[in-house]
This record gives structure tokens, C-alpha cells and sequence, in this order.
């Protein structure tokens, strides 16, 4: 009786050092981020901070590839990280021109999974994630074409107030042909000009996210249109572009044409506190470390497919003078290392059913209320 009871002990002992056995994850996994320009970039900088951040926390050994603007210098860079043994357990990239097809494809050969995250892959023969090339795991965007629309929407309303008949002559800079980006902020965009009817959208014209040719651009357009109200650009870059080409116009002129862009860079945040342009739409810096954390569980096991699909969409949200102190301490690098991003993950948190990477989630991460 004794030694069955003994046995019976052992067991139970023995199932009691399973349950409450740590989880085990991979010592370190090695992430590549492939982005269209480099690491100091306006925009780019605070993705790679936060993402940077984010790996910290997670123990993700990061490699930021940059293409500095040249669409083929990924490919290139990717073909030398892949073969002949690959130098990376996944791949987290931004597709400009197509380049994120052409790294897609090299992984499918070396085997390594890849996230689209920011801009998508616009060549239909790709297919969606999964379809035809199993490696392509997923993307994730953000919702471009509404921070488009909120942006034109803020920026119409404000003109309005000030115009005796309601009606606001708007102009717009966009960004390249050939992103994603472009082609949703300008949709959005347009839907905000059929909204509102008195809205007169005179031109679109492009000026490749440069604040410098953004500058030029407008120094043209206000000959051509010199009743502007407004100037929808798709860039915190080019948005502080049109701010440089006002600078020389005269005081009581410029202050009557609103500017808005998009980023959330901290330059163009600032540029707002400073009243050098009205509305920055942005928060999607943050969507690489969401990436990062969306990859990070798919190796260790947690697929996302059934929980949040294929095709991950990520809210943007708009900062004004009016909530700019809400909004601002979230730019701020050293507020970054607050956050603890093991917290966003399924692998440390079994228990998250869905992901939230919503705004409101981070400033809670940071103890701020918005």
C-alpha cells in the first residue's frame, strides 16, 4: 500500500513540475526590416526607434536593410542575407516599385517567412497572403485612405469656417506613383472632396515625399491659384515644404492657407505646437513594432490567420493644436522604454484572444489618458 501511495506521489509530483513549468522560447531570432530609405529619415527614424524598442523587449536580434531609394537594392541585399544559407528567420518589409514582390520571392526559395508591413505589394499576380506563395505569410497596413480623408476633412471644415460662402479652394501634393500609400491617402482624399460639394480640389501634383521639391511645387501653385484655402499633402515632409514657400509670402496672406500632412514625424508634431502647419494624421511609426511582435509569436507557434486574418489593418488618428498635448508624449523616444512590449505578445500572454495595438493600449502602456 505504501509503495503504490509512493507512486501515486511521484506522479503527482511529476505533473505538478509540468504545469508550472516556464514556457520556452528561441534564445534569439534574427528579423530582418527592409525599408525604402534609411534609418534617419524623417518618417523612418521613429519606426526604427520603436521597433527597436520592441526587439529590446523581446529579444529580437533586428537588422534594419535600408534601400536609401533605390526599389532594387533590396532585392539585392535580400538575395545576400537568403542565399546560399539564410541569415534570417523571417522578414518584416516595406514594398515601394514592387520591391517587396521580389524579396517575397527569394524567400519562398530560402524558405523564410515574410510580413508586407506598410505598403503593399500592388502586383495582382502576387496574390494575397498564402495564395500562391506560402511564405507570405501576411501584411500589415495601415489605413491610409482614412487618415487621408480625416486630413482633408479637418482641413476643409477649418477653411470653411473662415470663407463667407462655406467654400474652400483646396490644392494637394501627394507622393510617388507606385506605393500604396500614395494611392489610399489620395482616395481618401477625393472622398472628402464628393462629401463636402463646395469643396474645389483645383490640382494634384507630386513632389516624392521631398520637402525641398514640395517647396518648389508650391512656389508654382500659388502663382497658378492664388485664391488657395487649403493644402492637402501626404507627407509631414512635404507639408512643412508648402510651410517653407509660405514663409515668403506675406504675413496676412499665409496665415489664411491651412496645411496638413501625414506621419506623425517629430518634426511635423512639432510643426503643429509651433502652428507652421495645422494637422498631422499618423501613429502607423508604431505598426513595424506591431509587425515585429505579430512575427516574433508566428515563430514561436502563435499563427494570427484565425484569429486576425491575413490582412491586418492598423488605425492612424489625427493631431491638432487641439490635442497635441494628449498626442505628443508619444513621439517622445524616452518614453518608448516604458513600454513593455512583451505585454502586446501572445507568446508571453496566452490568453489574448485578438491583438490591440489600438492607440488607447499604448497610452495605457505609458499611464497617459487621452
Amino acid at each position: 500500500m505504501f509503495q503504490l501511495l509512493h507512486k501515486f506521489s511521484l506522479i503527482f509530483l511529476l505533473l505538478s513540475l509540468i504545469t508550472v513549468a516556464p514556457a520556452t522560447y528561441a534564445e534569439t531570432f534574427k528579423v530582418g526590416y527592409f525599408i525604402s530609405r534609411t534609418a534617419d529619415d524623417m518618417f523612418y527614424g521613429p519606426v526604427v526607434g520603436f521597433m527597436q524598442a520592441a526587439a529590446d523587449d523581446l529579444g529580437v536580434e533586428l537588422h534594419i536593410i535600408e534601400a536609401n531609394d533605390d526599389h532594387l537594392l533590396g532585392h539585392e541585399k535580400a538575395r545576400e542575407l537568403l542565399f546560399p544559407t539564410p541569415q534570417l528567420d523571417a522578414i518584416i518589409a516595406i514594398s515601394v516599385k514592387e520591391s517587396g514582390a521580389r524579396i517575397l520571392k527569394l524567400s519562398e526559395q530560402a524558405g523564410v517567412p515574410v510580413l508586407i508591413e506598410n505598403s503593399a505589394i500592388l502586383d495582382k499576380a502576387i496574390g494575397s497572403p498564402r495564395q500562391y506563395f506560402q511564405n507570405y505569410i501576411g501584411e500589415m497596413l495601415p489605413d491610409d485612405e482614412m487618415a487621408g480623408y480625416e486630413l482633408a476633412k479637418y482641413l476643409i471644415q477649418r477653411s470653411s469656417k473662415s470663407s463667407e460662402d462655406g467654400a474652400v479652394n483646396m490644392v494637394a501634393i501627394s507622393g510617388p506613383y507606385g506605393t500604396s500609400a500614395s494611392i489610399q491617402r489620395e482616395r481618401g482624399l477625393q472622398r472628402a472632396i464628393e462629401e463636402y460639394s463646395k469643396t474645389n480640389l483645383l490640382q494634384i501634383v507630386r513632389a516624392n515625399w521631398e520637402r525641398g521639391r514640395a517647396r518648389r511645387t508650391f512656389n508654382k501653385l500659388i502663382l497658378r491659384y492664388p485664391n488657395v484655402d487649403a493644402v492637402w499633402t501626404a507627407s509631414d515632409g512635404m507639408a512643412l515644404g508648402v510651410f517653407d514657400a509660405l514663409t515668403t509670402l506675406a504675413p496676412n496672406y499665409r496665415k489664411n492657407i491651412l496645411v496638413g500632412g501625414v506621419d506623425w514625424s517629430r518634426e511635423g508634431v512639432e510643426g503643429v505646437d509651433l502652428n507652421q502647419i495645422q494637422a498631422t494624421a499618423g501613429g502607423h511609426f508604431m505598426e513595424g513594432a506591431w509587425a515585429l511582435v505579430v512575427v516574433y509569436d508566428f515563430l514561436n507557434g502563435h499563427d494570427f490567420m484565425d484569429s486576425e486574418g491575413l490582412k491586418m489593418k492598423t488605425n492612424m488618428s489625427l493631431i491638432t493644436k487641439e490635442n497635441f498635448e494628449d498626442y505628443a508624449p508619444l513621439i517622445e523616444k524616452n518614453n518608448w522604454k516604458k513600454i513593455n512590449f512583451k505585454s502586446f505578445s501572445k507568446t508571453h500572454n496566452p490568453e489574448i484572444a485578438q491583438y490591440n495595438f489600438e492607440l488607447k493600449a499604448v497610452l495605457d502602456a505609458l499611464d497617459l489618458e487621452p
